[in-house]
Parts: C-alpha cells; sequence; structure tokens
C-alpha cells in the first residue's frame, strides 16, 4: 500500500499508544480514544511526537505553568506557557520536544519582583546576545522568551527574548 496516498489512522488509548511507542510515518494519523487528543506522523515515535492543536481545549494554546523552584514544560501540551514568579526559578529542558517546534514563555514578576531566572543546560543563547539574557526584576513585569527545539544538536535554540513589559 502506497502510505503517501493513504496514511495509517489509528485510535487506541493514551497509555497504549505509549507503551507500544510506535513509529509514526510522515502523514500518519493516531487519536487517544480516551483523551481525543491527536498526533499527525512527522516520522518519529509516538512519544516524540507532539500533540496536534485543536479549538477543543484538550490541547491549549496557551498553558498556566505553577510555580516551583524548577520549572518543567512539556512542550507536546501548547505553545505558549504563562509563569508568575513568585521565587527564583530554574526553567529546566522542556519535555516531550519535536524537531522545529517553537514554543514561548510569558514570565512575569510578581508584585514583589527582584526573581531571578536561570535556563536548563540545553537552551542555547545566540553569539548575538547577552548572557545571561537580561530578565526584568521589576515587580509585574514580564518578558517573553521563544526557543526552537533542534533535535539533530538537542539543544533550545533561543529564537527571541523582549523583556520589560
Amino acid at each position: 500500500m502506497d502510505r503517501s496516498i493513504s496514511p495509517l489512522i489509528v485510535s487506541k488509548t493514551a497509555a497504549q499508544w505509549t507503551a507500544e511507542d510506535p513509529y509514526l510515518a510522515r502523514g500518519d494519523y493516531g487519536v487517544e480514544s480516551d483523551t481525543g487528543k491527536e498526533k499527525v506522523g512527522v516520522g518519529s515515535r509516538w512519544t516524540v511526537t507532539g500533540y496536534k492543536p485543536d479549538d477543543s481545549g484538550l490541547n491549549p494554546g496557551v498553558v498556566a505553568l505553577t510555580y516551583a523552584s524548577t520549572v518543567t514544560t512539556d512542550a507536546s501540551q501548547g505553545s505558549i506557557f504563562d509563569l508568575t514568579l513568585t521565587g527564583n526559578v530554574t526553567l529546566a529542558n522542556p519535555t516531550n520536544p519535536v524537531d522545529g517546534k517553537t514554543i514561548r514563555w510569558r514570565i512575569r514578576q510578581d508584585g514583589t519582583g527582584s526573581r531571578t531566572v536561570t535556563l536548563g543546560n540545553k537552551f542555547v543563547i545566540p553569539s548575538s546576545a547577552t548572557s545571561p539574557l537580561p530578565f526584568s526584576t521589576a515587580a509585574n513585569k514580564m518578558d517573553i522568551l521563544a526557543a526552537t527545539y533542534h533535535a539533530g544538536r538537542d539543544k533550545w535554540d533561543i529564537v527571541a527574548f523582549v523583556p520589560g513589559y
């Protein structure tokens, strides 16, 4: 069968997909029957393929992150992540990366401010930028950080940083 014409379409539970971790050829379509989440194959395994964005709220475009001293972002859960700092934070390397996916963080200082941000070791700051990045420290100020995942290097390349909103 020519799969470029007729992609594979399969429905399984989230647990089944994760346990089997099948290879999804480009265009293959998988649905989690118990969550409604969908993935479209890009030539990689199930667990490293991101979910397909939709309007149902199952895979929201904006995700609120809960503050902790180390915050991990699940890249499969959205494309924009909001974080309010109530203490110093390490933004850990995102999990579930997909080659070429860009995600953004809107990082806001709380009413006290003066919180610091440290990035995980897979973030790469371009040589043309100030290192470390000059995150805002004033109360209630927000910075926007964007990074694109490069699977060949297993790195998150910082492609934008705009401080001071």
